[in-house]
C-alpha cells in the first residue's frame, strides 16, 4: 500500500477522509446523541466483553436496529391480523378464487 496525503495527514491507501472514518469507528452521515443511563446500567454495560471490543455506540446501534425490526415485525403482524384475522376470508373481491386453480389431493 501507498501512502496517500490527506488535509490533515496521510493514510495507508487511502484518502483521508475514508481512512478517518474507518480508523476512527465513525461514518460523518452519524449523529451524536445523548443517552442517560443509570451508573449500575452503565457499569454493567461496560464490563460486557462485545461493548469493550466493538464500543457502547456499535453494541447500542445493534439493540436500536433490533427494537426498530421488532416493531416493524409486530405492525405487519397486526396488520395481517386485521386484514385476514375475522374469519371471512379475503372479502368478495376473491370470493371464489379457490375453485379457480389446481389443487394437489390432500
Amino acid at each position: 500500500m501507498h501512502l496517500v496525503e490527506g488535509r490533515d495527514g496521510f493514510a495507508l491507501g487511502l484518502d483521508y477522509d475514508l481512512a478517518t472514518r474507518f480508523l476512527c469507528g465513525y461514518h460523518t452521515h452519524m449523529k451524536a446523541v445523548q443517552v442517560m443511563f443509570e451508573e449500575e446500567f452503565l457499569d454493567r454495560l461496560d464490563a460486557d466483553q462485545e461493548v469493550q471490543a466493538e464500543g457502547r455506540s456499535a453494541v447500542l446501534r445493534r439493540a436500536a436496529a433490533a427494537y426498530l425490526e421488532g416493531r416493524r415485525r409486530t405492525e405487519i403482524a397486526k396488520q395481517y391480523q386485521q386484514a385476514y384475522g375475522d374469519g371471512r376470508g379475503l372479502g368478495e373481491e376473491f370470493e371464489g378464487w379457490e375453485k379457480q386453480g389446481e389443487w394437489p389431493p390432500e
